[in-house]
């Protein structure tokens, strides 16, 4: 007689890596697709302090004290093209996401005038956009796949700057002359780089985040997730005065061993998070100076109220049998 499904709390799924599938070991290199948008020349790291913030909201908590039914690995998979990894990643990736993101819309002061939707291989412009969250018709986060191996964590953590306390001050308070030698020094070392992956994903995504004007962009390969906000503030990134700002999973860290920190479903709930506060359902969350009391970040969240009624289906989920 057949097992029933185990359950699990969803606060211990999304602490999971992904499973681990069958994948082709190279990718072939990435070509331009004649984007025309300007790329980032540097990206300002997201503190994992600040991510934790986004994670420990209330509204998060709620919507992962429930209950998981884990779904049976499929032996089938082969991650060789890019639908493999959007096949796999609606299965064990996105089908529970929307549900979280659901009791989370659900717990919002703020009233709705739509549903979650989540919509796939949209065509606008001359783009088709893999995987888009609307919250009344505002985009939140895009999610564009890639093959596997196509996204090499070095050239983008190359590009990358740590400067905490641009998260720390508020802007009017903000000394950026620091920050601003530190993006000299960086600029100084990338001289004469040539092109390469990240180049043409900056593009692609970057363009993508405009059309649409989503504030948060995801890039998935299966092996890596990386968080990438193109437009600080919802306004065009500047080296120097308005960095793009993004966060890595600790799922492609060569000695991740499936207890990760930011496992990729982290990842991409706190880029739901900031796709909220961004679009202004959520108030912004910053980490405390050294001189303010840690409790100052998280003044002014706003308040958690009982679920609404979350029986009907999630708008545009991704089918799994």
């Amino acid at each position: 007689m057949a097992q029933p499904p185990a359950s699990v709390l969803r606060s211990d799924w999304i602490s999971l890596c992904l499973p681990t599938l069958e994948q082709t070991e190279i990718a072939p290199k990435m070509g331009s697709r004649g984007s025309a948008h300007k790329q980032p020349r540097t990206y300002l790291q997201i503190p994992k302090k600040l991510v934790q913030l986004w994670l420990a909201r209330p509204e998060v908590k709620a919507a992962l004290a429930g209950s998981h039914i884990e779904i049976e690995q499929e032996r089938s998979h082969l991650l060789h093209t890019e639908a493999d990894v959007e096949r796999a990643a609606n299965l064990y990736l996105i089908h529970e996401m929307n549900f979280i993101f659901k009791v989370i819309l659900g717990s919002l002061s703020v009233q709705l005038q739509e549903e979650l939707k989540c919509s796939s291989q949209v065509s606008q412009k001359g783009t088709r956009i893999d995987i888009t969250w609307y919250v009344n018709d505002k985009a939140i986060v895009i999610m564009e796949y890639k093959r596997c191996h196509i996204v090499e964590r070095d050239q983008w953590t190359a590009r990358t700057i740590e400067f905490d306390e641009w998260y720390s001050m508020p802007k009017e308070l903000r000394d950026t002359s620091e920050f601003k030698e530190k993006v000299e020094t960086k600029l100084a070392e990338l001289r004469g780089r040539k092109a390469d992956s990240q180049t043409h994903i900056a593009k692609q995504i970057g363009e993508y985040a405009e059309q649409r004007k989503a504030p948060i962009m995801i890039v998935f390969d299966w092996n890596e997730m990386i968080l990438v906000d193109m437009y600080p503030s919802m306004k065009k990134h500047h080296s120097q005065t308005n960095p793009a700002q993004i966060f890595f999973s600790d799922e492609g860290l060569p000695d991740a061993d499936g207890d990760c920190e930011f496992t990729h479903r982290k990842v991409l709930l706190a880029a739901f998070i900031r796709g909220l506060e961004k679009q202004k359902f959520l108030e912004e969350l910053r980490l405390p100076s050294a001189r303010e009391p840690q409790n100052a970040a998280v003044q002014g969240a706003s308040r958690v109220r009982p679920p609404r009624n979350t029986r009907s289906t999630v708008a545009a989920a991704p089918n799994v049998r």
